[in-house]
């Protein structure tokens, strides 16, 4: 399922940026990060932390992106703290042609599903 979802983020991103004569810098959000940890869900025993899915997708989406020959900058490489007023400052320094910002939901109830 996640390998699914990375494939058509990857899809997406591609589509969008080679719809542009010339390819504009990709700016990587990954959402949350540092004390700021977003959704948790608990799967097999194992914590999942939004935060850290976040960062993961965002640095697969970056390397095949640059892989391809796009350029890319993150908001964020590690685990830290970015308010969103650094994340906007960062794609305007670079300037970003695209923003993708990166998050995961997670929910108690199994019943829940996506948008139909």
């Amino acid at each position: 399922m996640i390998k699914k979802m990375l494939l058509l983020f990857v899809v997406f991103c591609f589509v969008v940026v080679s719809n542009s004569f010339a390819a504009p810098l990709i700016c990587i959000d990954p959402g949350h990060g540092g004390s700021n940890i977003g959704a948790v869900k608990k799967f097999d025993g194992i914590e999942l932390r939004e935060q850290d899915i976040n960062l993961d997708v965002a640095k697969f989406a970056n390397y095949y992106l640059t892989r391809a020959g796009y350029k890319t900058v993150m908001t964020r490489n590690s685990d830290t703290d970015v308010s969103f007023a650094e994340r906007a400052a960062i794609a305007n320094r670079n300037g970003a042609g695209a923003f993708v910002s990166i998050h995961h939901n997670a929910a108690d109830n199994s019943s829940c599903v996506g948008s139909p």
